[in-house]
């Protein structure tokens, strides 16, 4: 049977029920979490499959990009674009930001 990678992730992350966790378990879960939560499952605009949103290839070149949907955007002058894209990555870092407030919580135990 073929899994998604959705699916594989959500496996992996179970708990046996009854196994009480530790502050230092719980932070390394969220620390893995922190790089996925900067995705977005829509992708970029035209590459569907990057759906990283802080940073990405250049559409056209090999080189890294940050905010590649915002930047292409603009370069490109589709302003309703880069609006949209402003959203997607604002989106991500509010959840980043509240993944990291979680953190928090769990240093100060």
């Amino acid at each position: 049977m073929r899994l998604t990678r959705c699916r594989v992730v959500q496996r992996l992350s179970r708990k046996p029920q009854g196994i009480a966790t530790t502050p230092a378990q719980e932070l390394n879960e969220k620390l893995m979490e922190t790089e996925r939560v900067l995705t977005d499952a829509a992708g970029l605009p035209r590459r569907p499959w990057f759906q990283h949103q802080i940073y990405a290839p250049l559409l056209h070149r090999l080189r890294r990009q940050d905010l590649p949907g915002v930047r292409e955007a603009i370069e490109e002058k589709h302003w309703d674009e880069a609006s949209h894209e402003i959203e997607v990555v604002s989106a991500v870092l509010r959840n980043e930001a509240a993944l990291l407030d979680e953190m928090t919580t769990i240093l100060k135990k």
